[in-house]
């Protein structure tokens, strides 16, 4: 009788973490990609970011969506997220091509949803990346614009087919220096025993440290000019793809 007791207890133990896993009244959705709940953005960087995600929806019909939140109320971030994706129907109709950024900033809390037709080319491994190597350095140190700016930009990389991971910062190695040292020793040697032919000469453009950048292509999404999707939002399919976790 005990046992049952005990079992009993668990069930609705169970029964009620479930039905707080998302305690949040969703709002109707907006249309809008930056919706700042919150207010951690400036109306400047607001109207930054949305440009950011106009040139990649033009470039890859993409729909992404930036949702902040202070708090989950008790929740889990990755139900609340996805139960607000669902609801939103963000994406496009039949293409379910939709991502939510999710942000429960007095938790510390965070996931990534991305929408079930993409998850053929935004595998779990790069949201996960994004999440863990982008937006959580960044979101610890409370710089929130930069952090969803290269997020986005990453997410460009992604969607376009060009991911090829994220480079971990290496600590310079003293070795490194003076191998470089003794290249510019040699080229320098050299050059002036060669005479001073000219001026073309010299080390040039080493590729040693580099930085790509995001190039931006014409399409036609539907994306308004007031920042905000101009069909609004028809997809919704969302299988659970993506990451979740702290900062």
């Amino acid at each position: 009788m005990k046992n049952l007791r005990i079992l009993f207890l668990l069930f609705l133990s169970m029964c009620s973490l479930t039905f707080s896993a998302s305690a949040i009244e969703i709002p109707t959705a907006t249309g809008r990609p930056i919706n700042d709940y919150a207010k951690i953005f400036s109306e400047e960087q607001i109207q930054q970011l949305g440009k950011s995600m106009k040139l990649l929806c033009d470039s890859t019909s993409t729909q992404i969506v930036v949702v902040t939140i202070p708090s989950l109320e008790g929740g889990d971030v990755y139900e609340t997220a996805i139960e607000w994706a669902k609801t939103w129907g963000i994406g496009q109709k039949e293409k379910d091509n939709g991502i939510l950024l999710f942000f429960a900033m007095q938790d510390r809390k965070m996931s990534i949803m991305v929408g079930s037709g993409l998850e053929g080319v935004f595998p779990d491994g790069a949201a996960y990346d994004i999440r863990t190597e982008i937006l959580t350095p960044y979101f610890k140190r409370q710089e929130y614009f930069a952090g969803v700016q290269k997020a986005l930009e990453t997410i460009a990389v992604v969607v376009q087919g060009e991911y090829k991971g994220i480079e971990k910062e290496q600590p310079f190695s003293p070795l490194l220096l003076i191998i470089l040292l003794f290249i510019f020793a040699i080229v320098l040697f050299f050059g002036r025993k060669g005479g001073g032919g000219g001026r073309g000469g010299g080390l040039g453009a080493m590729p040693l440290f580099w930085g790509g950048g995001l190039g931006s292509r014409g399409g036609g999404s539907g994306f308004s000019d007031n920042n905000s999707f101009g069909g609004g939002f028809g997809g919704g399919g969302f299988g659970g793809g993506g990451s979740s976790g702290g900062w």
